[in-house]
């Protein structure tokens, strides 16, 4: 097994009722489905599965049968040289796509947030400005599903901001600014016996929202780098 087959399997996640996995390479994308049933990263295999792959000037999406290794459609979402610079050894479409089993939502932070149906269809897409990032690391903060919205965190060095979109049409529901540089963390939707939040991690500070968009409370921290997504365990946030 190459580092790049381990690098595939790492990054495995399993989401609602769809698989998706992060293919960064085009090489990536031959590897089948009896080398995911060796290492034991899938227990169960059936269906159709996704997989998001950069591929030189195109970025697009790929779905697999994991039973056959067949690829059963692939959807282009944009051709052309990337404009942004990106760490080396990161891709151009860095973010996890998310899914409700109906639909597939994937955000490339420096392109556009795109929302595809299961057979590989284009429903909505929104266009985001090219904004500078930290050391020119790019983007990764990725979006992330709640009842019908889609919350995304915009984080550069020119314009940050948190926001929320309606998941059935792409429609922008709120935004609000945010005193933070770059930020790689994953909001997280935090639901306690109190109330559901979002909370975001940053260099400067760690904030929680409500699901309108109003800051509940924050705490500052002192970070160089805002990468790890906040998480929950026994009802404590971590």
């Amino acid at each position: 097994m190459t580092e790049q087959d381990r690098h595939l399997i790492a990054r495995f996640e399993q989401l609602g009722e769809i698989v998706l996995l992060i293919a960064e390479t085009p090489d990536m994308l031959h590897l089948r489905a009896e080398l995911l049933r060796k290492t034991g990263a899938l227990s169960q295999l059936g269906g159709t599965r996704s997989i998001e792959l950069e591929e030189g000037t195109e970025r697009g999406v790929r779905a697999i049968d994991f039973d056959t290794g067949k690829t059963l459609w692939t959807t282009e979402l944009h051709r052309g040289v990337p404009k942004p610079s990106r760490h080396p050894k990161n891709s151009y479409a860095s973010e996890t796509p998310v899914t409700d089993g109906q639909r597939v939502y994937f955000h490339i932070g420096d392109l556009a947030t795109y929302c595809l149906d299961v057979k590989g269809k284009i429903l909505w897409e929104k266009e985001w400005p090219l904004q500078a990032t930290r050391y020119g690391y790019g983007t990764a903060s990725s979006p992330v599903l709640h009842e019908n919205r889609l919350y995304l965190l915009k984080d550069n060095e020119e314009e940050s901001y948190l926001f929320a979109l309606d998941k059935i049409t792409g429609r922008e529901i709120w935004r609000v600014e945010r005193d933070e540089p770059t930020t790689w963390s994953t909001p997280y939707i935090w639901q306690n016996t109190l109330r559901t939040e979002i909370v975001t991690s940053g260099s400067k500070k760690i904030r929680s929202y409500d699901l309108n968009g109003k800051m509940l409370w924050e705490i500052a921290r002192q970070a160089t780098l805002a990468v790890p997504t906040p998480f929950s365990d026994d009802g404590l946030l971590d």
